[in-house]
């Protein structure tokens, strides 16, 4: 029974996207004429294929960053293909492994003496890429609170709460940054004190010599958090690029800036949830309530530009079919894998 539960899981995924996508075509909130913009404007579907492409480059760098700093030095050359390939395989490979864990699998297959750090660099860069889209979450809802205060929509109460939400979490985050070196020396003094129990002396050792090597080296850390800003604004930027093509040049209804960019990063932390794959028809339904709801007029606004958004980004995923025709032995593995993760 829990091997039938666990292959049930993936199609259980699809079913709740398609769902959802139904959902929101029979409610309005989506109008697929909206997304001719990519025939009728090459152009625009090519500078959103960039920019996204320079947003996925500026995160595989930061997962370079991150591997060095655990004195895991790769090209950013082998970062990038292993990036993308990731990509590809989440996207179009049917199973249950994401980009992180094939990009785990690979990092560790390449230096298997150093399973533990490449691992958390993995961990940590999913980590500080959430923590940063949280941040700007932060940001935007101070800035445009006395806008969201205004509305009368029935999500705004809500919206307040994942407000304040986002605000603790980045003080939280930003805190343990600071006292990183402190958090340093109570791992250090916990491995002391449990030094007669061999499985955690072991398990925290291997944790004290991984944040060791970051908080040691925290230039790095807030480098990362920079270079997630600017990835997380990127994908803000094609929404924008996608909203302005579609809609016309601002102001969209009584949103401003910072409440796009509120709204775009509520959308986009929801996407993130692991409820349906890539997003799909959970980004449609987030996307056009929080919009609506922070005073764009049009019901359609927010499920079309995220819709578009999703185009965009399948299609650079495709570019990783490169990277797998060229990285066969690693391609080989993944679908290894995949057969043991669902008959585990």
């Amino acid at each position: 029974m829990r091997l039938s539960l666990k292959k049930l899981v993936g199609p259980l995924k699809w079913l709740v996207a398609i769902f959802l996508l139904v959902f929101t075509i029979r409610s309005g909130k989506l109008d697929f004429d909206q997304l001719k913009i990519f025939v009728t404007s090459p152009s625009t579907a090519l500078l959103c294929c960039m920019v996204t492409l320079i947003w996925y480059g500026t995160t595989f760098y930061r997962w370079k960053l991150l591997l060095k700093s655990q004195e895991i030095d790769v090209p950013y050359k082998l970062a990038f293909q292993l990036g993308m390939l990731g990509q590809f395989f989440q996207t179009f490979a049917p199973g249950t492994v994401g980009a992180d864990v094939a990009k785990a699998l690979y990092i560790c297959r390449r230096f298997p003496k150093q399973k533990v750090k490449a691992l958390s660099s993995v961990v940590v860069d999913r980590a500080i890429g959430l923590f940063a889209l949280m941040v700007l979450g932060a940001v935007t809802f101070l800035i445009s609170y006395d806008h969201i205060s205004q509305q009368h929509d029935k999500f705004i109460p809500l919206i307040k709460s994942l407000g304040f939400l986002l605000v603790g979490i980045s003080v939280t985050g930003f805190l343990a940054l600071i006292f990183l070196p402190l958090i340093k020396v109570v791992l250090l003094r916990s491995s002391k004190v449990t030094q007669n129990w061999s499985f955690f002396r072991h398990q925290l050792k291997q944790a004290k010599d991984v944040i060791r090597q970051y908080a040691d080296r925290p230039g790095v850390l807030w480098i990362s958090i920079l270079l997630s800003f600017a990835t997380h604004s990127m994908a803000v930027l094609v929404l924008y690029i996608i909203s302005k093509q579609i809609f016309g040049p601002p102001p969209w209804g009584s949103i401003g800036t910072a409440s796009f960019f509120l709204s775009s990063v509520l959308g986009l932390t929801a996407m993130a949830l692991p409820i349906s794959p890539l997003g799909l028809g959970v980004g449609q339904v987030a996307f056009a309530a929080v919009f609506v709801a922070l005073g764009v007029g049009m019901g359609s606004f927010g499920a079309s530009i995220v819709t578009a958004l999703q185009i965009v980004t399948l299609s650079v995923n495709l570019l990783g079919a490169v990277f797998f025709a060229t990285h066969k032995h690693e391609a080989a593995e993944l679908e290894k894998l995949n057969e043991v993760i669902q008959d585990a």
